[in-house]
């Protein structure tokens, strides 16, 4: 492989060159009327009267970066009828922009190298910088660049480049192909953040210009989150979170969020900008969360998340405990139990006789109740369960038993 290369190599450079140089000279040769010599990009081309005497076989050009500097064999034209030859460079090579290159050019013969003319160009500076850049800002998650087209009939296009800072460092983006291309939408960016930018010209042969002056745009705020959340239970399982509205005039909704900690807050809804309450439910009874509320704008921005409240969800009652059953002298069974608190809407009072036979007898608001229909001689089971306010139930008293009496 390596030895294909080199031969590649080598017959590149000796295509480029054309030929050896000539070192023997012939003053008899007549000299090469130049009719130009035109810098363009990285690049010079010479044009010549061709000398169409058969005694000339063709020319020899060199080059030199100045006028009484050492000239090196630049190429062999071995055609007396060309009348033309672009100096770019080589194969290894380009020239330099906005630089004079120096050109000596002679006819040649079998006898040697005739006199030599010369002549001087510069090569094309590189392209202006774009004119006229400005940003559009204000936009969501995004920024608009605009400039005026560049005069330069060789720019084929334009590179943009974006830093965070107006010192640096400026990163390219994005190459824009064509002259008339002078718009760019910068998306994806952060929002309320300031972006800062530069662009340069390109033209065809892929030299670039110095960038333009930098210019800068922000993007559009976020909205300024919800103000004094709360969190309040108002019923079984379920809190209501509370809020001022965010001082921003164009918030479109509210996502509420909640969880066990900071880093684990869920998605709970959204209510439009017009609602400041939400409430969730479902929630364990007894049970800390946590509570955070987002302003979400027209654009779609969300807002940095609001300060994170606590709530807690009301417990279940207690068991009522100090249950007691006696009879009374008229046979009835009078069951007794102390209050499980004063959210507790009533008591459920169950009894169980034979094993097997369970029933809720009544539902109290005291702490007492008379069971008049009992049987004599017959063992009963008596326990109470306290239902709150909010419908939560809570778990069984202890069970008392009592036998009645025979008749």
């Amino acid at each position: 492989m390596k030895k294909w290369f080199l031969v590649l190599f080598g017959l590149l450079f000796i295509s480029s060159c054309s030929t050896v140089e000539i070192t023997k000279t012939n003053p008899n040769l007549p000299n090469v009327q130049i009719t130009s010599a035109k810098g363009g990009i990285q690049s010079v081309t010479l044009t010549w009267i061709p000398i169409t005497n058969q005694n000339v076989k063709g020319y020899v050009i060199y080059r030199s970066g100045s006028p009484t500097g050492k000239f090196e064999f630049l190429t062999q034209i071995n055609n007396n009828l060309q009348s033309s030859y672009t100096d770019t460079g080589g194969i290894l090579s380009t020239l330099e922009n906005n630089a004079t290159y120096y050109y000596r050019i002679a006819a040649f013969n079998d006898q040697g190298v005739g006199p030599f003319t010369q002549v001087s160009a510069t090569t094309l500076p590189r392209p202006n910088p774009p004119e006229g850049l400005k940003v559009i800002s204000g936009l969501p998650h995004s920024l608009i660049l605009q400039w005026q087209p560049s005069s330069d009939k060789s720019v084929a296009g334009y590179m943009i480049y974006r830093a965070q800072s107006n010192l640096g460092p400026f990163k390219a983006i994005k190459r824009l192909e064509g002259r008339e291309n002078t718009t760019y939408t910068d998306i994806g960016l952060q929002d309320g953040v300031t972006y800062y930018y530069e662009v340069s010209s390109i033209n065809y042969k892929g030299v670039e210009s110095p960038p333009s002056a930098y210019v800068s745009g922000t993007t559009q705020n976020k909205p300024i989150p919800p103000l004094s959340l709360k969190a309040v239970p108002t019923g079984a399982g379920t809190i209501t979170v509370y809020w001022f509205p965010s001082p921003t005039k164009d918030v479109a909704y509210y996502e509420v969020y909640y969880g066990n900690s900071p880093s684990s807050m869920a998605y709970a809804g959204k209510v439009k900008s017009s609602v400041l309450e939400y409430t969730i439910k479902n929630l364990e009874p007894g049970k800390i969360y946590l509570f955070m509320v987002k302003a979400i704008d027209a654009s779609g921005i969300e807002s940095p998340d609001s300060e994170i409240v606590q709530g807690k969800t009301f417990p279940i009652p207690e068991a009522p405990k100090g249950i007691k059953a006696e009879q009374l002298p008229n046979g009835a069974v009078k069951i007794e139990w102390a209050s499980s608190g004063n959210d507790i809407a009533y008591y459920e009072l169950f009894r169980r006789y034979y094993l097997f036979i369970t029933n809720e007898i009544a539902k109290v608001q005291g702490t007492s109740y008379i069971d008049d229909k009992v049987k004599p001689d017959t063992t009963y089971y008596y326990w109470v369960k306290a239902v709150d306010k909010w419908g939560q139930v809570s778990p069984d008293s202890q069970t008392v038993s009592i036998k009645t009496r025979s008749q």
